[in-house]
This record gives structure tokens, sequence and C-alpha cells, in this order.
């Protein structure tokens, strides 16, 4: 019994640490303020999410729509979770926003030996 005890005690607090955070991304939110839960854009909500404890998630709900942008996950980012919210995938669609002239042209020149 006094063993018991003593697992309750430890196993609770661990509890508290593998919680998961939700991040809501809408376009309907018109301001993204670091260490909120609710931005307008995917990258914002990458970039400026709470960090989950040990063993946590960051989940991240998309509401319905197509976002125009590019989405840049840095390493130091894991157990990172994209959820689409919409009835079907074609509700939420992440289209590249980098077109040729970001991008610096279409011509690979080819290396030539």
């Amino acid at each position: 019994m006094r063993i018991h005890t003593i697992l309750v005690w430890l196993l609770v607090p661990m509890a508290g640490w593998c919680q998961d955070v939700h991040v809501r991304v809408s376009p309907e939110v018109k301001t993204g303020i670091e260490g909120t839960t609710e931005f307008p854009t995917i990258q914002m909500a990458l970039d400026h999410h709470l960090f989950p404890g040990a063993g946590g998630r960051v989940l991240i709900e998309i509401a319905p729509g197509t976002y125009h942008e590019r989405l840049n996950v840095t390493q130091n980012h894991p157990h990172i979770v994209l959820l689409g919210m919409g009835q079907s995938p074609k509700d939420v669609v992440i289209t590249n926003s980098l077109n040729a002239k970001e991008a610096g042209g279409t011509f690979l020149p080819r290396q030539w030996k």
C-alpha cells in the first residue's frame, strides 16, 4: 500500500508535463500575439505557439480556407501536428506563395562537365 501511494505521488505531477497545446489558425483572427493560442496564419502559429511540456504535442488546428503561404518548420519545433478542421481534405488548402520572380526564376543552369 505504501509503494502504491508513492507511485501515485510520482505519476500525478508527470501527467501535467505531457499536456498538448492546442493552437487555432483562422483568417478571422486579425492579430497573433506571442503566447496566445489564435493566429491568422499557419507560419505565425508555428513561430509563436506555446511550447508543451515534455512529451506533449503542438496541435495546430487550421480552419477551412485557402492559405497562400510558404511554411518553414524548423527542427527546434518537434511534435508539430497540422490538423485541417474541414469536413473533407479539400476544405483546407495550403499553397506555396512563392512565384518565379520571388524564387529567382525558373531556369536552373546545367552543370557542364
